[in-house]
């Protein structure tokens, strides 16, 4: 195994060893970097995300199997290129990597490509011995234990179209045929969403009609490479209907995403410090940050807030970026998101709230009394109205 130090070795700012190989062709060094083992990395692949890009970049040219595995999970789980992520499983499989197998196959099935799927869960000839699909299996929750894994609804109609109509082996993983393999494997990996609240798995007892695809074709490797992501530009906009999940749960990918200001990330972190921990200041700050950095539900929390708390010229700056003075459809969007990231959170009414409500409300009637109705004179006291209500 790759020690801890020996990794430090190429981190991404080093311009000694790594960037040495790169300029060198020789053969010995290109077979260096394709069979070098990166089992550290496939434990922790956030740790490839920024720190070592220019090793991770080396080991893909020159056709590293668990680097194409590495990379497949980042574009796949963290930056939601599926096409990208697949491609680069494949890769990984098509090199015979146990884990790239077993990963694509897994992912191929939950997309209704069951042929193709079925085909790479065979190469790993479980129905000889399972204990490679068991060991392929346990890596891969290694790896995906620190990545958020969300699934779409036709995944579970596509797992729950492979559920066996016969009752072969209904309640073990250490017996199974061909009728219940393949939706056992599918529903472990389901499984693992669940036991953390993220997904709902429709009910086995469900029956989907659909009929499978009978053929799949490889997914198109892309044109070309992409220039190395950062964590500032990072969307992790799937993980702001719930900032205590990102904050409990994926604590690495968050503390990764706050040290390059991630606007996604500043938002959940400023989200969770002031209605969470009652840490004003710091929640305040982040939320700040999050509104720079062009996040639109930050940059409506952060105006809300300020209004809330009395420092009018603040609040009515932010939100004036959102041009809620000509339409107010993108204010409205916002503090629907808003609502939803604030739900677990149990929020306490300040006297201030309602106290600063009543400053901002229009001297001159227009439609005070109709939240339905909003002008320029009343919108602003009226997002103050229907937070104060929310509380």
């Amino acid at each position: 195994m790759v020690s801890e130090t020996s990794v430090k070795n190429y981190n991404s700012d080093d311009t000694s060893d790594a960037s040495n190989f790169g300029e060198n062709s020789d053969a010995g060094h290109a077979s260096y970097f394709r069979t070098i083992n990166l089992r550290y990395f496939v434990a922790k692949p956030l740790e490839m995300l920024n720190e070592h890009i220019k090793f991770k970049e080396l080991c893909l040219e020159n056709g590293n199997p668990e680097a194409h595995y590495i990379e497949g999970l980042l574009q796949y789980f963290i930056h939601k290129e599926r096409s990208t992520g697949l491609y680069h499983l494949r890769q990984s499989a098509i090199a015979k990597n146990s884990n790239g197998m077993y990963l694509y196959g897994l992912l191929m099935l939950a997309k209704g490509h069951y042929i193709t799927g079925k085909r790479y869960l065979d190469k790993l000839q479980w129905n000889e011995n399972l204990s490679l699909s068991d060991h392929c299996w346990k890596g891969i929750k290694n790896s995906l234990s620190a990545v958020p894994v969300r699934m779409r609804r036709q995944h579970y109609i596509n797992m729950v179209n492979l559920e066996p109509r016969i009752d072969c082996h209904p309640d073990t993983m250490t017996e199974v045929c061909n009728n219940c393999y393949y939706y056992k494997r599918l529903n472990q990996f389901y499984r693992i969403c669940t036991n953390s609240g993220r997904c709902t798995i429709i009910p086995s007892t469900t029956k989907i009609t659909t009929r499978p695809p009978t053929m799949t074709h490889p997914p198109v490797p892309p044109s070309s490479p992409e220039s190395p992501n950062t964590g500032e530009s990072y969307d992790l906009s799937y993980l702001l209907d719930d900032p205590l999940d990102a904050v409990e749960n994926y604590p690495e990918l968050m503390e990764m995403c706050l040290r390059v200001n991630n606007p996604h990330a500043n938002y959940i972190k400023g989200v969770h410090e002031y209605f969470g921990r009652n840490n004003v200041a710091q929640g305040l700050d982040h939320l700040k940050r999050s509104a720079d950095g062009k996040c639109d539900v930050a940059t409506y929390l952060y105006g809300l807030l300020m209004l809330s708390r009395g420092n009018m010229h603040e609040g009515r700056r932010y939100l004036s970026t959102l041009g809620w003075n000509t339409n107010m459809k993108r204010a409205e969007q916002c503090w629907t998101n808003v609502k939803k990231s604030l739900k677990r959170f149990h929020i306490t009414m300040e006297d201030w709230y309602v106290e600063n409500m009543f400053l901002l409300k229009p001297a001159r009637r227009c439609h005070v009394n109709s939240f339905a109705k909003r002008c320029t004179r009343c919108f602003l006291y009226k997002q103050v109205m229907q937070f104060v209500d929310y509380i």
